[in-house]
C-alpha cells in the first residue's frame, strides 16, 4: 500500500509541475525509490544529484549518486550503476579534496566497465584517477592511467578524449624529469 502512494504522489506530482520538475527532482527521486519505479527513483537520483553538485551541496549530491547507484544495481543496469559512481568520483575529486573516496568510487566504476572496454566513462576514469595518482606523487602509475586512457580512446574511437589525455601524460613525464619521454 505504501509503494503505491508513493507512486501516485510521484505521478501526481510529475502532472503538477510537467512545466518545471527540476526543483522537485529530488523529492520525485525519494517517492519513487520508495514505490514500485525503481527506474524511475534512478532517472531522478541522478537529476538530483546534478542538479545539488551545481549549487554546490556536495554531500547531498553525494548521497543522491550513492542512491542512483542502489536503484542502478537493483535494475541489473551496470552502466547506470558505473555511471553513478563516475558522477560521484568526479564530484569528489572537483569539490571535496577527498581523494581516497573519490579513487575508491573511481575504482567501483572501473570494476562494473570492465567488461566494457570502449567505454568513454572508461577512459574519463582513467583520466581522472591519473590525476589523483599524480597528486599523491606517483609520477609513473599516474603515467601508466594517462597511457592506458589514450590508448582506450584511440581504440574505441574516443578522440575527442585525447588531446587532453595526451597533455596530462607528457606533463607528468616531464614533472618526473623525463623530458625526452614527455615529446614522444
Amino acid at each position: 500500500a505504501r509503494r503505491k502512494i508513493h507512486r501516485t504522489l510521484a505521478e501526481r506530482m510529475e502532472e503538477a509541475f510537467s512545466r518545471n520538475l527540476e526543483p522537485h527532482y529530488e523529492t520525485l527521486a525519494m517517492h519513487y525509490g520508495k514505490s514500485d519505479v525503481p527506474l524511475k527513483a534512478l532517472e531522478y537520483a541522478i537529476k538530483a544529484g546534478d542538479r545539488t553538485a551545481k549549487v554546490f551541496v556536495n554531500d547531498v549530491a553525494a548521497g543522491h549518486y550513492h542512491h542512483a547507484a542502489e536503484f542502478a544495481r537493483a535494475l541489473g543496469d551496470k552502466s547506470a550503476e558505473a555511471d553513478a559512481y563516475f558522477r560521484l568520483g568526479r564530484l569528489l575529486y572537483g569539490t571535496t579534496g577527498d581523494l581516497k573516496a573519490c579513487f575508491e568510487a573511481l575504482e567501483r566504476a572501473e570494476k562494473i566497465l570492465a567488461s566494457q572496454p570502449s567505454s568513454a566513462v572508461l577512459v574519463d576514469i582513467f583520466r581522472y584517477k591519473g590525476w589523483i595518482v599524480r597528486r599523491w606523487g606517483d609520477s609513473k602509475l599516474a603515467s601508466e592511467y594517462f597511457q592506458k586512457g589514450a590508448e582506450m580512446a584511440e581504440a574505441g574511437g574516443h578522440e575527442a578524449a585525447l588531446p587532453g589525455i595526451l597533455m596530462a601524460l607528457a606533463r607528468t613525464k616531464i614533472d618526473a624529469g623525463h623530458l625526452d619521454a614527455a615529446l614522444e
